[in-house]
């Protein structure tokens, strides 16, 4: 079943159709007045909340994947190579992570400290994009490796990790 986690609570969605469901709190009583379910925006299938008549997009699906492939990737990439000047901050280094939930993040950082974490929609062993439906996202990222590295390239940047 799926399940929400919404500020600290976590609760079931029991399915009424194929692509709607009821909310069911930890306590095993339904959440009135609540319901999700699933809806194609362009080409994405969006979880939807609908309180009463008033509806809100939560995200969207992203296409299930085999975590145990991606286990030796997982960790950090230091950038090489050149890149140009924005501002006062370059990118210095891009983190695989693997969520809970099984959602796989890239966390670019810069030199300023700053941390820049992308949810990765996966389309196959060697390519993902980033996942979000706003502008700026849907940026490829390739992987490759050679006899001694594990390489990123993430917007134009090279990013690698030894194996």
């Amino acid at each position: 079943s799926l399940k929400i986690r919404r500020n600290g609570e976590t609760f079931s969605l029991i399915p009424q159709t194929a692509t709607s469901f009821i909310p069911i709190d930890n306590k095993g009583n339904e959440i009135v007045d609540t319901r999700y379910h699933f809806r194609d925006l362009a080409t994405f299938p969006c979880l939807i909340q609908k309180q009463k008549n008033k509806e809100q997009l939560l995200g969207y699906k992203l296409k299930a994947f085999d975590p145990k492939k991606w286990g030796n990737k997982i960790g950090t990439y230091e950038h090489f190579g050149y890149q140009i000047l924005a501002g006062d901050s370059k990118f210095q280094s891009l983190e695989l992570k693997l969520t809970e939930d099984e959602v796989l993040i890239a966390v670019i950082g810069s030199t300023e400290g700053m941390q820049f974490p992308l949810p990765l929609d996966i389309v196959s062993e060697t390519y993902a994009k980033t996942a979000g439906l706003m502008s700026g996202y849907a940026m490829t990222l390739t992987f490759t490796e050679n006899d001694t590295y594990h390489i990123v390239d993430f917007a134009g940047l090279t990013f690698r990790k030894k194996k």
